[in-house]
């Protein structure tokens, strides 16, 4: 597009004059005086961007007036303008190019102006008004430039006196800015950098170091193996020896831990199980040099006696309504005996743990000999289902996946009669004959597992729960009625309630596809169901498989299934009540020892995947399976701050006690 000059008799254009610039109208008050200097009194009737888009060319500014490429803020046309009427001179307006020149004194203008150019007539004016030079105009005097020459060398020194001055400091002085400038986890990290060597086997970390880096390495094995390729970070195999002081009895460490773990959970998440169980050991004797102790002796709350230990009995706390679990303390029994130190250990723990402030609603085992005597000589039966501690009821539930097992290992061996009627293993292992010679199956999961497991195929939760479900039951029935097995409604009626019995007591989800396993509501339908096992259970009669002889009395699931149907029906009761919400649920799941079961694998795993550890492998794997549930349950909570600073706090109790399984170690065996 083509530009024009808007001055008034002035021909310049963009085409014409390539060598020109040309500039727009400013938008602010300097545009009234461009107006009056290029004598274009009609633009006044134009609004802003209308004048904002028309030129003046460089013709008509002063080379002081730029700044390399642009003008300067205050300039303004003076150069080649037109010739002004010479009545203009007496008018009591001040010509523009006097107008001009007042403006750009005003503004402060750095250059001196050539005034010898403006014409002195024009200059005249008839006003009496006086004012005085501004500063800005003495600027350039040989005083002030001398003066500016000074000051550009004194600057020029001190920049290069800064390039060359030193920048080493002391390593105290770098510590104590790191403490000052960053975060307390930074600054750990990098003070513990400027100590260490890279790639070098001889490091020493401190045992708050370790514990720091444990922390990171529970929180994201991945990360730890990140940033170990750029840090200086403990090894694995270094990682592995660190461990809390825990042993049979319960340390204050621990109860100060766990008190400050409850303040940062609701009051509805503090209602939790006491679960119990215990796990079979090798029996072996270790001595610990560092602690003069020897380690595989039958212990209790930290008292030995002189009888090699072969059990370890373990407390864990699982909340009920709040997703979250912490091992807390073992015992190593010579025999899976539960006596009277053992009892009292277990109801001081639960003393200790009211006092804390955990609402402990129930005690979970399995169906044990042991654990029955136990339930027993707490007063537990199907009639009165809790006991009492300093005042608060305490329900027993015995582990509901073990009773399913006991359930079926029973049924492989005994007929079951129950209301007139009798459910038989026969029908089952007859039902899978028939149906892995199908090409398409109504059982498919049923294999040779499920019909003749072996001992370890026995423990394992999913093969008889597979057996007892909805699949078979309808497999059975189809050939029932194909004529192909024999009427057996008594095998389908026990699948189909044992199936149903075991949804509504294992429930682990807010919605489910089968009506059954939605979280306990104790609505119609559920109460149904138990109220049906109840009359099962009740009515049930066991038989020998060939000889018909009755060994109900001899059959400890029966009992323990009934009272634990009470114990949750009563349990979630008294949570409804106390809650105050109408639609309040139970997830039951959180009722038994699959929690427990799973620790129990992780001590197994890290003992080398054997199936009995000996006394002093279970205390290792111990140890580090609860600082890592410990971890973990600080992280769900979002306090890791909190145990960070319990780690601070109590970090004279670390350095006294050993952190440090020992090197150097006498081992003696016995039978």
């Amino acid at each position: 597009m083509v530009q024009y000059c808007s001055v008034y008799g002035c021909y310049s254009t963009t085409k014409k004059n390539k060598d020109l610039k040309f500039h727009r109208f400013p938008r602010d008050a300097r545009c009234q005086f461009w107006i009056n200097a290029c004598q274009r009194p009609d633009l006044r009737e134009k609004n802003i961007e209308q004048i904002h888009n028309m030129y003046v060319c460089s013709l008509h500014f002063e080379d002081w007036m730029y700044k390399k490429q642009q003008l300067h803020s205050a300039a303004v046309p003076i150069s080649n303008l037109p010739s002004v009427p010479m009545h203009s001179v007496n008018t009591q307006i001040e010509p523009p190019k006097a107008e001009i020149l007042k403006y750009l004194l005003s503004r402060g203008v750095q250059e001196q102006i050539d005034t010898n150019r403006i014409d002195k007539s024009v200059v005249t004016s008839n006003s009496d008004e006086t004012s005085q030079t501004p500063k800005t105009m003495t600027d350039h005097i040989p005083r002030k430039r001398k003066l500016r020459k000074q000051i550009v060398s004194c600057v020029k020194k001190m920049k290069f006196i800064e390039h060359n001055k030193s920048t080493d400091i002391s390593r105290q002085k770098f510590l104590r800015g790191c403490d000052k400038f960053l975060s307390p986890n930074l600054s750990k990290i990098v003070k513990a950098q400027a100590i260490l060597k890279p790639h070098c086997k001889n490091n020493r970390y401190s045992k708050e170091f370790k514990l720091f880096c444990l922390n990171i390495y529970y929180s994201s094995p991945h990360a730890y193996k990140f940033l170990s390729k750029t840090l200086c970070l403990p090894s694995k195999r270094s990682l592995a020896t660190v461990a809390i002081p825990v042993s049979t009895k319960i340390s204050d460490y621990v109860w100060k831990v766990l008190s400050q773990a409850i303040k940062h959970l609701a009051p509805f998440e503090r209602e939790c199980t006491l679960c119990m169980d215990e796990m079979s050991l090798k029996y072996s004797l270790f001595y610990d040099i560092h602690r003069d102790k020897v380690i595989g002796l039958h212990e209790i709350d930290d008292i030995q006696c002189s009888y090699a230990a072969g059990y370890a009995y373990t407390i864990m706390l699982k909340g009920i309504l709040g997703d979250w679990k912490q091992v807390i303390g073992y015992a190593l029994l010579a025999s899976s005996k539960i006596d009277k130190a053992l009892e009292e250990f277990i109801i001081n723990t639960v003393k200790q743990l009211f006092e804390l402030g955990f609402k402990i609603r129930a005690i979970v085992s399995n169906q044990g000999f042991d654990f029955l005597k136990f339930s027993k000589s707490m007063g537990i039966s199907k009639e009165h289902t809790y006991f009492e501690i300093d005042g608060r009821k305490i329900y027993y539930i015995f582990d509901v996946p073990h009773l399913i097992k006991c359930v079926r290992n029973n049924l492989m061996n005994y007929d079951y009669e129950f209301n007139g009627k009798i459910a038989s293993w026969d029908d089952i292992y007859k039902c899978y004959e028939l149906d892995k010679q199908k090409d398409f199956r109504r059982a498919p999961k049923l294999t040779e597992s499920h019909i003749s497991p072996n001992n370890f195929q026995k423990r394992k939760l999913r093969l008889a729960t597979q057996v007892l479900s909805d699949s078979v039951k309808t497999a059975v029935v189809t050939y029932a009625k194909t004529g192909d097995l024999n009427p057996c409604n008594g095998t389908v009626e026990f699948i189909d309630t044992m199936d149903k019995l075991f949804d509504v007591l294992n429930s682990n989800n807010l919605y489910s596809t089968k009506p059954y396993n939605n979280p306990y509501r104790a609505n119609e339908l559920q109460r149904n169901l138990l109220l049906k096992a109840q009359n099962l259970l009740a009515s049930l009669i066991v038989r020998h498989k060939y000889t018909g002889k009755d060994v109900t009395t001899s059959i400890k699931f029966i009992n323990a299934f009934s009272i634990t149907i009470n114990s949750i029906m009563q349990l979630y009761d008294d949570l409804k009540t106390e809650s105050g919400i109408n639609d309040f649920y139970l997830l039951t799941r959180r009722l038994n020892n699959d929690d427990l079961e799973y620790f129990f694998s992780v001590i197994r795993q890290a003992s080398g995947n054997c199936w009995e550890p000996t006394c002093v492998q279970f205390e290792r794997a111990f140890r580090k399976s609860f600082l890592y549930q410990l971890f973990k349950l600080y992280n769900d909570l979002n306090c890791v701050d909190d145990f960070d600073n319990i780690i601070s706090q109590y970090v004279d109790f670390i350095h006294n006690k050993s952190l440090f399984r020992a090197s150097s170690v006498v081992h003696a065996h016995t039978k």
